[in-house]
């Protein structure tokens, strides 16, 4: 361990003649193996190595203990590290303080709620949270309103929702954003109900440690919770 690269050079010329003198029967036995692998409906694949997040941490401090990583890179790795260990429903806004509209409001009590809101996506249910129809972007309606446009509903402004679950990490919710083109998703209990809501900038807050500046934090929602 002490002199791991001198110890591989002289390792390599013996390593190289037990593989010539055994290369028959080694493909032998990786032949008989994939055949097994394939009579019984499993794909072959390649030897890896999947380090444990504990190896990862591990690597990252000797890292930096070594000299090899500067204090804010090491921050980074270990936001980046932490991202994978938590899901959606650690990074979400719950459903208690998730803000929303009902779309059974009067219209003009609607667009008056959506003009004064802070954010920019609200969610929009018809009777209870769990029967969501849509997703409006209140700046697309304050720039309809100011133009003059025609509005006789929301649905002309109403885009689809996204949803995911809740046990989803949040690595792979970065990549669901980027993949989708999508700014904000649903997040659902194993119950299939709403359980809150979670936007990319909550997942770039927890990995870069900044605050967003998509509005202030999110108040307690001026909507009841689904019964």
């Amino acid at each position: 361990m002490q002199f791991p690269t001198q110890t591989a050079l002289y390792t390599l010329l013996p390593m190289l003649g037990s593989l010539w003198l055994y290369r028959a029967f080694i493909s032998v036995l990786n032949g008989s193996g994939i055949l097994l692998l394939k009579l019984l409906g499993s794909r072959p694949g390649g030897p890896r190595h999947v380090h444990s997040p504990e190896e990862l941490e591990l690597l990252i401090a000797e890292s930096r203990d070594g000299g090899l990583l500067e204090p804010d890179e090491h921050r980074r790795l270990q936001r980046a590290l932490r991202l994978r260990l938590r899901t959606a429903r650690h990074l979400m806004v719950p459903l208690e303080r998730m803000q929303a509209v009902d779309a059974n409001e009067p219209f003009d009590t609607l667009v008056k709620r959506l003009a004064e809101s802070p954010f920019t996506r609200i969610p929009v249910y018809r009777g209870t949270l769990d029967r969501l129809v849509g997703i409006i972007n209140t700046k697309q309606l304050a720039l309809r309103l100011l133009t003059g446009a025609p509005l006789r509903s929301l649905a002309d402004l109403l885009r689809p929702t996204v949803t995911v679950p809740d046990s989803l990490p949040g690595d792979r919710l970065l990549a669901f954003f980027r993949e989708r083109r999508a700014h904000q998703a649903i997040v659902l209990d194993p119950a299939g109900r709403v359980a809150g809501i979670v936007s990319l900038e909550d997942v770039l807050q927890d990995l870069l440690g900044t605050s967003r500046d998509d509005g202030p934090q999110p108040s307690p929602a001026s909507a009841p919770a689904p019964a």
